[in-house]
């Protein structure tokens, strides 16, 4: 009966220092992931609410790149967006 009681103990330690670490990395799991806003009809958006451990990084890595048009424009709406919208 003591050998039942030892296990039962340490099942519920084991138990809560799982949750402790839930608790942890759930503070730690950025707002943008918990709850996206991306669409989940984009390749983007289906991504992200379908992330796991077992997600394929090489195709976050294609999708994260920009071709050379789209550095260009990214270029453009920066310079756009810096310029100062009242000059003295």
């Amino acid at each position: 009966m003591k050998i039942m009681e030892a296990l039962a103990s340490a099942c519920d330690r084991v138990k809560a220092k799982l949750e402790a670490q839930v608790v942890v990395l759930d503070a730690q799991t950025p707002k943008a992931l918990k709850t996206p806003s991306l669409r989940e009809d984009t390749a983007a958006g289906a991504f992200v609410h379908n992330l796991s451990a077992k997600s394929n990084l090489s195709q976050l890595a294609l999708m994260a790149s920009l071709s050379a048009a789209e550095k260009q424009r990214l270029a453009t709406l920066e310079a756009d967006l810096s310029q100062d919208p009242n000059p003295s």
